[in-house]
């Protein structure tokens, strides 16, 4: 009689467990775009660095690509730290950034990174 009280009382034990893990799961903050719109800077900024890793373009280009993605929308370009290109008037209160590391046939590193104020 014994045993079998104490499998139920385990069995509750790992209810009870279970239980809390999925609310706890359910509960804790994911980290999400807030908006559509963010989500589409996102995929525009992954994809156009992508192209610019993979053809490796120079410094006008990718202004010129950027300002073709990105019109009507205020956007920084830096390449090696540098600022080559900004339109940002200071209006926007948030910024969507990514960089990438663009190696060459001669081992040369550089560093674009592209930041969209929305």
């Amino acid at each position: 009689m014994a045993k079998s009280g104490f499998v139920l009382s385990l069995e509750a034990t790992l209810s009870l467990l279970i239980v809390a893990s999925i609310s706890i799961l359910a509960l804790s903050p994911a980290q999400k775009p807030d908006s559509l719109a963010e989500l589409l800077i996102l995929q525009k900024e992954h994809d156009l660095l992508k192209l610019w890793l993979k053809t490796r373009c120079s410094d006008a280009d990718m202004i010129r690509q950027a300002k073709e993605l990105f019109s009507g929308q205020e956007f920084e370009l830096e390449i090696n730290g540098i600022k080559v290109f900004t339109s940002y008037s200071g209006g926007s209160k948030t910024a969507i950034s990514a960089e990438v590391f663009i190696v060459d046939e001669g081992l040369n590193m550089k560093k674009v990174k592209l930041t969209v104020f929305h």
